[in-house]
């Protein structure tokens, strides 16, 4: 039972970045403009947490999660995190591989 995955589909900013499948008990880093700035964890429910790294930080906006660095005002980053694997847009990183197969 502690290998049964759920299917996440990460979008930052609106743009898909990650496809991730976790076992229960698990993490995974989520990627913030190439920088892994928070971690998707998975416990023994079907539920998610996520976590930011030190420094970062986080809050949420009804359905999405809003990301910034410290206390400072600058950048905020906007991460939507669905369940399972949404269809391929052709603006993803993953559209291109899987229109060939």
């Amino acid at each position: 039972m502690r290998f049964q995955r759920k299917q996440f589909t990460v979008l930052v900013d609106g743009i898909e970045t990650a496809r991730l499948s976790l076992p229960r008990w698990s993490r995974r880093g989520v990627e913030v403009g190439g920088v892994e700035r928070a971690f998707l964890r998975r416990g023994w429910g079907a539920d998610y947490r996520l976590v930011p790294r030190a420094g970062m930080r986080l809050r949420r906006d009804g359905a999405v999660w809003v990301l910034r660095q410290g206390d400072d005002i600058g950048e905020e980053h906007r991460i939507e995190i669905r369940r399972g694997w949404s269809t391929a847009r052709p603006r993803s990183p993953f559209g291109d591989h899987l229109d060939r197969l």
